[in-house]
């Protein structure tokens, strides 16, 4: 079962961008992001996750979510994204862009689309002890094309994970994003939704 981890203090004012759990029997810490957007608390969110990411590099961790960040020059059309300058600092903390390690640096795939310009704002990283175990990283535009999201879907294949008996979703995005799409597929397979 999933372990709710409470938020580091620095956090506790915007625990709902910043979700942590605990799979015991994966061995598999999990944190999900909903980055604040332009004329939110930016710097404090960033720092105090920064922080926490840094003292738990040594875990087997996934971080996953709508980070309304990225890197500049790659991530968006636009000439730079907000919070880029944190967003930078997550490599050098030791973890991996688990899209960019299946598709290469060059590659370009926007999960988000503005008037203007595409970015790609949905992202997934991994500790070195998680990225070792990384089949697979993907986008489904689709849910964001039929309009069921304005986000595009993240998939994430880690090799030694085998799929339940009864299939159940955990949605480290918020359910009015591309986690709500998946919604009624989980219920048409007679699988359980948790929110």
């Amino acid at each position: 079962p999933l372990e709710v981890v409470p938020p580091p203090p620095a956090l506790s004012a915007l625990e709902y961008r910043y979700l942590s759990g605990h799979v015991p029997s994966l061995d598999l810490s999990m944190r999900g992001v909903y980055g604040p957007l332009q004329g939110g608390p930016i710097r404090e969110f960033w720092e105090a996750m920064l922080a926490d990411l840094d003292a738990h590099r040594a875990d087997r961790l996934l971080l996953a979510g709508d980070f309304n960040s990225g890197a500049d020059g790659s991530d968006s059309t636009a000439p730079t994204i907000p919070a880029s300058q944190y967003f930078s600092r997550l490599e050098a903390q030791g973890y991996t862009d688990l899209w960019r390690a299946k598709h290469g640096v060059d590659a370009r795939e926007h999960t988000w689309h503005g008037t203007a310009h595409g970015y790609r704002l949905d992202h997934a990283f991994g500790s070195a002890t998680l990225a070792a175990s990384l089949v697979a990283c993907d986008y489904d535009n689709e849910v964001r094309e039929l309009g069921l999201s304005d986000h595009s879907l993240m998939m994430i294949e880690l090799a030694e994970w085998d799929w339940p008996r009864e299939v159940r979703l955990l949605a480290m995005t918020p359910i009015t994003h591309a986690a709500g799409a998946m919604i009624l597929a989980v219920m048409m397979r007679s699988g359980t939704f948790v929110m």
